[in-house]
């Protein structure tokens, strides 16, 4: 049973918790998110291959890719944070505006993504690239005052820009509070696979989030708990983010 079905039943069904432990396939755990969920499914995710997998090893350790990293956040040493593999299917609904750090448990800035398309991508228009809203990562107010789940960003007068059409082996990069999404994928095209790998600097905190009581600890979007609770039940409240499962990439 493919642990990404499960997980997306874990966020968008908040009344079949219960029903976790007895899916036993894809299959179910779709027609419990079609008949309970919160919203409709947008992807499927498959957290950390570069562990499992050597070719995405390769690519997620590049140097390349670690130097770029680290060149946008201005780091004398970086770790890689998280690979994840998204899948949207012809006709999922869309990928509601997020960003990246909101899930990742880091008291932390310095975090940017690459985003890699393993087919060629259309762009917004007529296929599901990503869209990102320009300048998002500096507004301090939209976090602080808003929830954002269904929220219409246009009052924020945001200029709205996609990568446009990719080709494999193009790469686009954002920072990890910069919010972005995808729209849905039209019925008649090819599913979309796309690689994310995001980076962080070496030295970032964990959030406090047990003894400090000025963390907002809601805050924390726990959708991406597949991919660090193996690593996180380990590691001491507010500690330096280092262990191996957060490698050093550069230099």
């Amino acid at each position: 049973m493919p642990s990404s079905a499960v997980g997306r039943v874990r966020v968008l069904c908040p009344d079949c918790q219960d029903q976790l432990g007895s899916i036993r396939s894809e299959a179910q755990a779709l027609a419990l998110i079609q008949q309970h969920g919160s919203s409709e499914l947008g992807f499927l995710q498959f957290f950390n291959l570069h562990r499992s997998k050597g070719l995405i090893a390769e690519l997620v350790r590049s140097k390349q890719l670690a130097a770029t990293a680290a060149q946008l956040l201005a780091a004398k040493k970086l770790r890689l944070y998280q690979d994840c593999v998204f899948l949207k299917e012809p006709g999922y609904a869309e990928t509601n505006w997020h960003s990246d750090l909101r899930m990742a448990p880091l008291d932390a800035n310095d975090f940017v993504t690459a985003w890699i398309p393993l087919r060629p991508v259309g762009g917004a228009e007529g296929d599901s690239g990503l869209l990102f809203a320009e300048g998002s990562h500096r507004d301090f107010a939209l976090p602080f005052w808003h929830d954002l789940k269904g929220r219409d960003l246009g009052d924020r007068r945001y200029p709205l820009q996609d990568a446009g059409p990719m080709q494999v082996g193009d790469v686009s990069w954002h920072h990890g509070w910069t919010l972005h999404c995808a729209p849905p994928q039209p019925p008649d095209t090819p599913q979309r696979l796309a690689l994310a790998v995001s980076y962080f600097a070496d030295g970032a905190r964990l959030l406090a989030r047990k003894r400090d009581k000025s963390v907002h600890r809601h805050m924390l979007h726990d959708e991406d708990a597949e991919s660090y609770g193996g690593w996180l039940a380990g590691m001491k409240d507010g500690a330096v983010a280092r262990h191996e499962q957060l490698p050093l990439v550069y230099p």
